[in-house]
């Protein structure tokens, strides 16, 4: 009797071990995991190794991913599902398009551990998508990876004197108003645009050189277009004086500003046409 009582507990918790969980089995448990994940961005950095070491663990964390999750064969879902919450977290750093890319597929993976306990028809789409999503991130450049990692910040009252004196230094190398070309104009608007995106998670010390080639372009601008009438020179000089205030604000400044609004001035700034341009010099040899 004994013996019978001893393999019929035997039985049981075999029977218990591999009897598969479904979603809403663990979902308070995978919640929680949601709250306890220490948060990446509360450290000073948060640069591009430190995403490679957490999507590396997706990747594995994915291929060992079972279809159909057993009592016994859970600890690869909640690991998976705890990177994946981490690189959410780290990836809420900006709005850029890569952030989402990294938060998207950050999703995806926590569906896909939701369809793997359901064994939901989904599974194997989802699992398609995060290795191709995984791949291409892969395959970024430095210039990508520069708007989601983040990088000890450089504060504008600990560089102010160094902009102000390159200020003073472009006014003073400034042609005479009659002598700018349309070509000078796009040189300096060009400038801005190719890198004001660089600068949108703060000013580092990698990104210093190419914050000071914009400030000089936007003081070029704005000493260029300061008192012009008509439609461009308002247009241009606004444009000028908010790419300093942007730089300002990136390096801790908050502007004060009624009437910023960086994003429209960007978008206004990629429409210019030639003929914006021409009526600038124009108006700047009379």
């Amino acid at each position: 009797m004994k013996k019978i009582l001893t393999l019929l507990c035997v039985f049981l918790l075999c029977a218990c071990g591999t009897s598969s969980l479904s979603w809403e089995d663990v979902k308070a448990s995978y919640e929680e995991i949601e709250t306890t994940v220490p948060d990446p961005l509360s450290n000073e950095t948060f640069l591009k190794q430190d995403y490679e070491l957490i999507l590396n663990s997706l990747k594995e964390g994915v291929e060992a991913l079972t279809f159909g999750i057993k009592k016994d064969e859970t600890q690869t879902a909640e690991d998976l599902y705890r990177n994946a919450v981490k690189l959410e977290k780290a990836a809420s750093f900006t709005d850029s398009e890569y952030s989402l890319k990294l938060r998207t597929v950050a999703d995806k993976t926590k569906k896909l551990i939701a369809a793997a306990f359901d064994k939901t028809s989904d599974y194997e789409v989802l699992k398609y998508e995060v290795n191709l999503d995984l791949d291409e991130i892969g395959n970024w450049e430095e210039e990508n990876w520069l708007q989601v990692v983040k990088k000890k910040r450089l504060n504008w009252s600990e560089t102010e004197e160094d902009f102000l004196a390159l200020a003073e230094e472009t006014i003073e190398n400034l042609v005479s108003r009659r002598k700018v070309t349309e070509a000078d104009l796009e040189l300096y608007k060009d400038t801005i645009l190719n890198h004001y995106e660089e600068i949108a998670n703060g000013v580092s010390e990698d990104t210093l050189e190419v914050t000071k080639q914009m400030y000089a372009s936007a003081v070029a601008l704005r000493e260029y277009t300061e008192d012009l009438e008509g439609n461009a020179g308002p247009k241009v000089y606004a444009f000028a004086v908010q790419t300093i205030e942007y730089i300002q604000e990136k390096m801790g400044m908050k502007t004060d500003d009624p009437d910023y609004d960086y994003p429209a001035q960007i978008e206004s700034a990629k429409k210019w046409t030639l003929s914006t341009l021409n009526e600038l010099t124009m108006m700047m040899r009379q």
